[in-house]
Formats: structure tokens, sequence, C-alpha cells
């Protein structure tokens, strides 16, 4: 499936949520390995996925997870890319780490200056920056210190996925007023074993199908 955008998966924490998003061509699907997160996996139910899925590229989250904690994360797993919100000491990261996702949360209270610098300072080793934005869509399209060109100024920066609150309404204008590099969603909880709603979701990715 063609879509309009690159899709990456945050948090995907079974094989129904794996084998729908990668059907529907999603090109990174994360796992989040740090204990205490709300969708945490285990390394084990993480591999057992992956070995069902082929096409994406496999993510491990780490939020703000230390050097050590990563390095024997990825050895238990084999994946060579990884998410953080950590500056790391990459002279102390295994060298299987091969792309880094950098995770920065945006609020109103946040500086459009100081998250530029960040992009400036940190693009030569970061892959992908993922701005993870709890401001309303809303709210940024009437300006204040989050403007829409603000965001495409970070998006002309660096390659850069957006995770904002998408709806049907709103998401193909957030796609042609910002242009960013993809788009991050999160996968569902499934009902009971092999049963989950896509409800939501499906009608965003339906937006997000390309008419061949």
């Amino acid at each position: 499936m063609q879509l309009k955008t690159r899709l990456k998966i945050s948090s995907v924490n079974s094989l129904t949520d794996g084998r729908y998003f990668a059907a529907v061509g999603a090109e990174w699907i994360g796992f989040d390995f740090k204990e205490n997160a709300d969708r945490y996996i285990s390394s084990e139910s993480a591999i057992e996925i992956m070995n069902w899925l082929a096409g994406p590229r496999f993510v491990g989250q780490y939020d703000d997870a230390d050097e050590i904690f990563i390095n024997e994360s990825i050895e238990a797993i084999n994946i060579d890319t990884i998410q953080t919100s950590s500056d790391l000491d990459l002279t102390k990261l295994s060298n299987k780490v091969q792309s880094i996702i950098k995770t920065i949360d945006v609020d109103k209270e946040s500086s459009f200056d100081a998250i530029l610098k960040i992009y400036e300072d940190e693009k030569q080793w970061t892959s992908q920056f993922l701005l993870n934005i709890s401001i309303s869509w809303m709210d940024i399209q009437s300006g204040g210190e989050w403007t829409v060109e603000n965001l495409k100024t970070l998006c002309e920066t660096h390659p850069t996925f957006l995770k904002l609150d998408f709806s049907e309404e709103n998401l193909l204008n957030i796609l042609e007023d910002i242009q960013p590099f993809g788009i991050d969603l999160i996968g569902g909880n499934e009902i009971k074993t092999g049963v989950q709603v896509f409800d939501d979701v499906q009608a965003l990715i339906e937006l997000l199908e390309v008419e061949i």
C-alpha cells in the first residue's frame, strides 16, 4: 500500500498490532522496552512479533534509559535502530546502533529557539527527530510560540516525525502545511488475544492511501 507520508508506529505490543500496521505500509514499528512504560513489551515477545513480520524496520524505544540498559537490550533483540529522549554518550553506545530517533516533547511552554538549537547541535548523529506535540492543532493554527511556520522550519531543518492530535478533519491539512518526513501513530490494545479494534486509526490510514 502506498501512503502520502511515511508511517511510524510506536509501542506495538501484540502480533495483531504488528501484522495490521505492516500490512498498511508502516515503515517503522517500535517496541517500548522501558519496564515502567504503559505499553511495555518484553524482549521475548518483541522477538516473536518481529519473526512474523517482513518489511518494517524495527525500533527499540528507550525513553530516558541509559547506555548500559540500551546496549543490553539491543544485544538481546538484535535491532539497530533506537528511539531515545536522552542525551546519550555515543562513545558508550553499542556499535550495533546504526540509527537514532531523538524524541523531543513540545508543549506550550517549550521554546522554539531552544528546540531549533537542539536540531542544529544534534542532527549530525540523529537519523530523525520525533516531535511529541501536546499542543492542539487548533492552537498551533492560531499562533503563539508554536506556529505552523515554526513546525515547518524544523521539518525542513532535519527529517522529522510528527506526533500530534491527528484526526480525520486535520490530518491532510497538517501534512500539506508542515510537510513532515512522516507521522507517528501509537499501536492499540487487544480486547483479547487476536482481537483488536482499529476503527480510529483505520480512518486515518484510509486518508493516507494514495489512489493508483
